[in-house]
This record gives structure tokens, C-alpha cells and sequence, in this order.
């Protein structure tokens, strides 16, 4: 199944504008911005009526951004 990718910006209160994609519905919306940053359970955070009117931003930590510093 291939699902279709959407362009989208994600506009904040005090005017700052972030773009990025969406998948599903097409749709304007509002909601609290909430983030995760789960390597697992996609489909559980997406279906799970905890997160109603929040929009889910996923992130995933880059591993290689930690630096040891001797």
C-alpha cells in the first residue's frame, strides 16, 4: 500500500512557519502540538483517542548528534 505524502506547513501562534509532510486526510486543523519520540508503536500513538485534537509530531533523535567530550 503506498500512501500519498502531503505537503504541509504547521503555522504557530507568534507567525513562525515550519513545512513538512502529512499522510491521510487532507485537512485544516488546530490542536495542541504535542511530540514523540517513540522508535515503536506508530500505529498505536495514531489510533489512540489519548491523543484527541493534539497534533502528533514524530521524531526521531539522530544518534549521532551526541558527542563525547574527553
Amino acid at each position: 500500500m503506498r500512501y500519498k505524502w502531503h505537503n504541509v506547513f504547521l503555522i504557530l501562534e507568534d507567525g513562525s512557519i515550519y513545512p513538512g509532510h502529512s499522510f491521510g486526510a487532507g485537512a485544516t486543523t488546530t490542536g495542541e502540538i504535542v511530540f514523540n519520540t517513540s522508535m515503536l508503536g506508530y500505529q498505536e500513538i495514531v489510533t489512540n483517542q489519548i491523543y484527541h485534537n493534539q497534533i502528533i509530531v514524530f521524531f526521531t533523535a539522530d544518534h549521532w548528534q551526541y558527542r563525547y567530550c574527553a
